[in-house]
């Protein structure tokens, strides 16, 4: 999972800020921050971070104007609904860092 996190980031960063590679940035956004809840649980002590950043992934994307824009909702939906989980609450503070609730 961690080869395949690493390939995503590179992936990401190759697409830089080319108009051309918005979609397909969007989408590597969307995939990283899927295989990073996937990591948050395997690894629970790093479980918080993975999540802050699946949240923050998804948020890129949504920036980004995703083309399946339900998709990068629900990865970020995903992220947030198990850090709500962790502090034992059933909302959160749009204060976590990196992660916005706005679109």
């Amino acid at each position: 999972l961690h080869q395949a996190a690493d390939e995503y980031e590179a992936g990401i960063k190759q697409c830089g800020d080319n108009p051309e590679y918005v979609r397909t940035k969007s989408a590597l956004l969307v995939q990283r921050s899927l295989l990073l809840l996937l990591l948050a649980h395997e690894e629970p002590d790093k479980r918080k971070a993975y999540l802050v950043d699946a949240a923050a992934q998804a948020q890129q994307a949504i920036a980004l104007d995703h083309p399946k824009k339900d998709r990068a909702f629900e990865a970020k939906a995903n992220a947030l609904e198990d850090l709500a989980w962790m502090a034992r609450r059933t909302t959160i503070s749009p204060r976590i860092q990196g992660c916005s609730l706005q679109t």
